[in-house]
């Protein structure tokens, strides 16, 4: 039977032979961005995946795997007392620590490795890493920091705040930390303000804030094709967006946002012919952004949301077909990014085993 745990366990052997004797993964070039990164992003996805190789093989070679990864981030030459260095300054606007979405990343794979391993050193560098990002009571939003310190503006990107916060939520069961808690609620009761929709359901990339919208819409008329590369950019990421519901929705079943019209437009998006017929133009879907994963995870979590039903199977065979290389058993195919397009295979990590159709690895 080809399934999904087939395919983990083959991108997860493979994959070791190409983690360094320090615990590090390749690092790529954050797909179509084109900003190279150190190897902390893909070693945090790696580390997940191998989690999940040991959990439904028993070998033990996918636990030391994944604990070298967890290691390398406690004490690799990019973690600073701060955060974590995810890339270099070297375009206009770049920062360090890739916004939020860098630090999300590491703390899901360190709480991951907690649960999973029971090993504190994890829990902790998570919690460290969360704290230290500053909570702003007027935007009711987090402050990016720098791996130097540095406490730079609040992070616009609504993915960014979103994931961050949705990754986060395991440490509040975890470590019962007060602080934690009223930041995680205080943006809770903000999420229905921060997400703004277009009259498709698409989600907007930015936060809803008045001084964004005046700047979108001078670049939409000073800005030839403007609209509608960032159109298909938002079409790109809206599944990742829905997958960050999910995962929070895992901690906190009972938040508000998930009984608002808003959150229920957000999957209504995924079954609209405007997402079914633009996603494979995307160069923020299948070739970045593994949409097949996202969608067939939004779907199971949140199966009793929708009218017509997503077709699991489906959805993670287009992501497995759009990028599958047979020969070196990696999703190399199709994408600008092959290391990262691989390394994003984590995402598949938390859905079932799931028979495959049309596909065969």
């Amino acid at each position: 039977m080809n399934s999904t745990y087939q395919v983990i366990e083959i991108l997860a052997t493979q994959a070791l032979s190409y983690q360094s004797e320090e615990g590090f993964m390749p690092a790529g070039h954050n797909g179509p961005y084109l900003d190279p990164e150190t190897p902390v992003r893909n070693t945090s996805h790696w580390a997940i995946t191998f989690l999940k190789a040991w959990e439904i093989t028993g070998k033990e070679k996918f636990k030391t795997a994944a604990v070298k990864c967890l290691d390398y981030l406690l004490a690799g030459p990019h973690r600073t007392l701060y955060t974590f260095k995810h890339r270099n300054r070297d375009k206009p606007g770049n920062d360090e620590c890739n916004g939020l979405i860098g630090p999300a990343w590491n703390m899901e794979a360190l709480l991951e490795g907690y649960q999973k391993l029971d090993d504190v050193r994890y829990l902790d560098l998570a919690l460290e890493l969360f704290l230290v990002h500053p909570f702003s009571s007027q935007k009711k939003a987090w402050h990016r920091v720098e791996p130097t310190g540095e406490v730079l503006s609040v992070d616009i990107t609504f993915n960014h705040q979103f994931w961050f916060f949705a990754t986060a939520t395991p440490l509040l069961k975890a470590t019962g930390n007060t602080r934690v808690r009223q930041r995680l609620k205080r943006f809770a009761d903000a999420i229905d303000q921060h997400l703004r929709l277009y009259r498709s359901d698409r989600i907007v990339h930015a936060m809803n804030y008045q001084s964004r919208h005046l700047k979108e819409l001078v670049k939409n008329k000073v800005k030839h094709g403007y609209y509608a590369k960032k159109k298909l950019k938002e079409i790109g990421y809206h599944a990742f967006n829905t997958y960050a519901f999910a995962l929070a929705y895992k901690e906190m079943p009972n938040l508000p946002f998930f009984t608002s019209k808003k959150f229920k437009r957000t999957l209504r998006y995924l079954n609209s012919a405007e997402y079914i017929d633009n996603i494979a133009d995307s160069i923020h879907g299948f070739p970045y952004n593994p949409p097949g994963f996202e969608v067939a995870f939004t779907g199971l979590t949140f199966e009793q949301h929708f009218e017509k039903k997503i077709d699991t199977a489906e959805w993670i065979s287009k992501q497995l077909a759009a990028g599958w290389d047979e020969e070196a058993k990696s999703l190399n195919r199709n994408t600008k990014d092959p290391i990262t397009a691989t390394a994003r295979v984590y995402e598949l990590a938390r859905l079932p085993d799931v028979k495959l159709a049309g596909f065969t690895p």
